[in-house]
């Protein structure tokens, strides 16, 4: 008879390290936590979220931080933020009441000179301007009669003279008839009246003619001006 068959022997089982475990234990746990608060199992500490927002100090910090940094260094021609934050508020659209304010000055302006129009005309002068023309006019007066029978009586006596029998009484005819007109003529000549028509453009743009019995003392173009009626240079 054979001996006792002698068993392989089992491998020995390596134990496990207490650290590992321990991470692994961690690690699962951790996983279990973040599943239970994404879906709202676990709920979220309000402390947790209040550390994520900025604070009152951070707010404050930020602008002098940007403000350092967008200041130019000394010798740059480039201009400073404050400058670009002025043209930034002119270029912001401007309040109604604003605008208003200005289309009412922009009105005011342009009422302006029309208002000024009148008052130059008004000060124009009606009582003064420059001679545009002067003119002398004759005009007759009306006859008498007494040339005409003067006239007549002496060319009858001359034509009187002339001639004997019929040819005398023609010639008698023919000399006061001559003798009438040419003393009406003579009467008109004698009684001719002479003036003297000025005519003005006033500063106001108005005519005026004025008529003067006697050579009123101006000349075309001159500079004249009314006084109690009557031209007066200057």
């Amino acid at each position: 008879m054979s001996g006792p068959e002698t068993l392989p022997s089992l491998p020995t089982q390596r134990r496990l390290n207490p650290l590992i475990g321990a991470a692994a234990v961690s690690i699962v746990v951790a996983s279990l936590a973040a599943v239970a608060a994404i879906t709202g199992v676990l709920p979220i500490s309000k402390a947790n979220q209040g550390g994520t927002e900025p604070t009152a100090a951070q707010y404050n910090a930020q602008p002098a931080t940007q403000a350092e940094t967008q200041t130019p260094a000394p010798g740059s021609t480039t201009r400073p933020p404050a400058y670009d934050r002025q043209y930034a508020q002119n270029a912001m659209p401007q309040a109604p009441a604003q605008q208003q304010q200005q289309q009412q000055q922009q009105q005011q302006q342009q009422q302006q000179p029309s208002q000024t129009e009148p008052n130059t005309a008004a000060r124009a002068s009606h009582t003064a301007g420059h001679v545009t023309g002067v003119q002398a006019v004759e005009s007759e007066k009306p006859t008498s009669g007494l040339g005409a029978v003067g006239g007549a009586v002496v060319g009858g006596l001359l034509g009187n003279q002339i001639g004997s029998g019929n040819g005398r009484i023609l010639g008698t005819v023919a000399g006061a008839a001559a003798g009438g007109f040419g003393g009406n003529y003579a009467e008109k000549k004698l009684n001719t009246n002479k003036s003297y028509r000025v005519s003005v453009q006033m500063d106001d743009g108005s005519r005026r003619t004025f008529t003067y019995q006697n050579p009123p003392g101006v000349e075309v173009g001159q500079r004249v001006h009314l006084e109690r009626g009557v031209l007066v240079t200057g």
